[in-house]
């Protein structure tokens, strides 16, 4: 006889495996999306969020709160392996990038296909962080510096 919880979150973890595949066009897949629209939707999957941190997230449906448990069970990673692996890291979503002890997510920086995603889109090379102005010019997103200042500093 099979494990029923471990059963469970198998069956679980599926959902969120098709909800990335852009294959699948369920309709299901809306009742997500209207949920996770502050989060960037596919967004906080593709993070690495520690299941600690997910209740600051304050998600009032527990459906959703338990595929992102499961899923933060099964895919956190709190070690950075290589340069490689911090420059792929996600900025979004990761318990390992923090600013006043929460993980980050700015919309407006991940939306509209401005493409800042992960670690490397704020580097200049790979030793130096693009500067606050740098960045501005690169990426057309003006942001209130305080903001862009305490995301280096953690």
């Amino acid at each position: 006889m099979s494990h029923l919880e471990s059963f469970n979150k198998a069956l679980k973890s599926t959902w969120v495996k098709k909800y990335l595949d852009p294959e699948n066009h369920g309709k299901w897949k809306y009742f997500f999306d209207s949920v996770l629209q502050l989060f960037g939707r596919p967004a906080i999957f593709r993070g690495n969020l520690k299941q600690d941190d997910l209740p600051k997230y304050g998600f009032s449906d527990l459906f959703t709160m338990e595929i992102l448990q499961i899923w933060s069970e099964v895919s956190f990673n709190p070690f950075v392996t290589s340069v490689d692996h911090y420059h792929s890291s996600s900025l979004w979503h990761n318990s390992l990038i923090k600013i006043d002890n929460r993980p980050v997510f700015y919309k407006s920086w991940y939306r509209d296909g401005k493409g800042v995603k992960n670690v490397a889109h704020l580097m200049k090379d790979s030793t130096t962080f693009l500067s606050y102005h740098e960045y501005e010019k690169l990426f057309g997103i003006i942001q209130i510096f305080w903001f862009f200042k305490a995301l280096y500093l953690h």
